[in-house]
């Protein structure tokens, strides 16, 4: 009876290992299998970033200097030449944060489209009646036979150095600075100085004249590189050069320079512009970027 006894504990022993050898090892194969599928799954896949970074350039529209040049005339001063407003330029990234309250608005004021009311040379250009200015400033003008006897009046002496008195208005500027900004402005209403012009407050308005020997030269150019749009950003690639800053160029040099010749001198940039919601695209930063 003993004997019999230990076969059957012998054999339920023997069928007890079996059956957890066998469960065990289907239980370990199918936990190992699922880690595998749930590692496979929860794992970034580094060539589907980078296929989704090739769908993102190839989605990027290419434009024409044409189809940007208004942003693009944002950063230079004078759409006859490439001088550029130096303050975008850095060797970090530059930010509405980071500009001087000072250059933004003086940037405004020179991006506004002005005419002239008067110069030196021609008179008066148009009817102070047709101008922009306030009606309490036209009264006032139209109060002195000639516009040299008003400039005369508000100026003094100076007044013989004035060469021209540019048409705008308070309001205009304000507008001007939202379009590069992307921002609401409501500048206070002050004598400034707009390099190369000089503003003054009459009647809630700005008279705004320009001194013989205001206008002043930078020593740097920029060149149009490329420029893409991607979604609601518009990237402009350009390449900005210091003129003298190691490379002993002058501004009648650039005339002959190619391309790929004035690229070794220059440092490329990317500046960004968003689309506001009124479908605008205003400046966002500016940073350098490799070739």
């Amino acid at each position: 009876m003993k004997k019999g006894v230990k076969i059957t504990f012998g054999v339920l022993g023997i069928g007890l290992a079996f059956g957890l050898g066998i469960g065990g090892g289907y239980y370990l194969a199918t936990k190992n299998n699922q880690y595998n599928k749930d590692t496979e799954i929860s794992k970034p896949s580094q060539n589907n970033e980078q296929s989704k970074e090739e769908d993102k350039k190839q989605e990027a529209k290419q434009l024409t200097k044409a189809d940007v040049e208004t942003l693009y005339n944002y950063m230079i001063k004078y759409k006859d030449n490439g001088e550029a407003f130096e303050d975008f330029f850095s060797n970090t990234k530059v930010t509405f944060e980071t500009l001087t309250t000072e250059f933004k608005e003086t940037l405004a004021y020179n991006k506004t489209s002005h005419e002239y009311l008067w110069d030196r040379n021609a008179g008066y250009k148009k009817n102070i009646k047709n101008s922009k200015l306030s009606d309490k400033l036209q009264n006032e003008i139209l109060k002195y036979p000639t516009m040299e006897k008003y400039l005369e009046s508000e100026f003094g002496n100076s007044y013989e150095a004035i060469m021209l008195v540019i048409d705008t208005n308070y309001t205009e500027i304000n507008n001007t600075y939202k379009k590069i900004f992307g921002q609401d402005k409501n500048m206070k209403l002050e004598n400034k100085t707009f390099v190369p012009d000089s503003c003054q407050v009459k009647y809630n308005d700005l008279l705004c004249v320009t001194f013989e020997g205001g206008t002043a030269y930078s020593n740097n150019d920029m060149r149009f590189g490329s420029a893409e749009k991607i979604d609601n950003t518009i990237n402009i690639y350009s390449y900005y050069l210091v003129l003298g800053n190691n490379n002993n160029l002058e501004y009648s040099d650039l005339e002959t320079l190619s391309d790929t010749e004035y690229r070794k001198y220059a440092k490329k940039y990317k500046s960004v512009f968003k689309e506001d919601s009124d479908g605008n695209y205003y400046w966002y930063s500016t940073e350098p970027v490799e070739e």
